[in-house]
């Protein structure tokens, strides 16, 4: 019965997640001026934020649609890793940088609410406290996939719109170079994420459900 209330409660998780994910997702492509911080419509797809948390909700539906294989959940688990150490990189650039910088009300407005605060909080909660698979360093590599994946389109819109365009995170405002840089210290930055929240689960002792 405790191990049935456990996967319902992880299961509802992911389920809020899916919800919000499309709510959000929604609302940005519906934005109206002021709704966003920057972008509305398909152009909101160009940015990490936007990506990262669809990525969630899509591995959030994976998860509850393997939610009985065991075999399938440790390919989901995994995969859940990587989505939480993604969006805990967007939730920790905008706590202690583009907050201070921009101002929280600005970073938590409308869909960016859900996007920078409320998606990434449960994401890494739900693999803190209810992964049940053991996750390995090695493992943990799988945790830059997605900035790895999303800084080559990136790099690829540079060379096809040109630099002035197509650096709207300005990475290479300093250069190609240090902009390689930089994306280097995301990819460390998920990596580390990953590690982090793994630890956190081996504390809390994988609640195996």
């Amino acid at each position: 019965m405790k191990d049935l209330t456990k996967r319902k409660s992880r299961t509802y998780i992911n389920c809020i997640i899916v919800i919000l994910a499309v709510t959000g997702t929604i609302l940005s492509f519906t934005a109206k001026d002021g709704d966003t911080l920057s972008a509305r419509g398909f152009s909101s797809l160009k940015f990490f934020t936007v990506d990262s948390n669809i990525f969630a909700g899509i591995v959030s539906i994976a998860w509850i649609l393997s939610e009985r294989s065991s075999s399938r959940r440790a390919v989901t688990d995994l995969l859940k890793l990587a989505a939480a150490s993604a969006v805990g990189v967007t939730f920790l650039t905008v706590l202690v940088f583009l907050g201070p910088l921009y101002g929280y009300e600005n970073m938590y407005h409308k869909v960016n609410f859900f996007f920078h605060l409320v998606i990434p909080l449960l994401a890494m909660f739900e693999y803190v406290f209810f992964n049940g698979q053991s996750i390995s360093v090695k493992q943990c590599l799988i945790c830059p996939a997605i900035v790895i994946v999303y800084g080559i389109g990136y790099i690829i819109n540079l060379f096809v719109n040109g630099f002035e365009k197509g650096d709207f995170y300005g990475f290479v405002n300093w250069g190609f170079g240090i902009g390689l840089v930089i994306f280097a210290v995301i990819c460390l930055a998920a990596f580390l994420t990953g590690l982090l929240l793994t630890a956190l689960n081996r504390m809390t002792g994988r609640i195996s459900v």
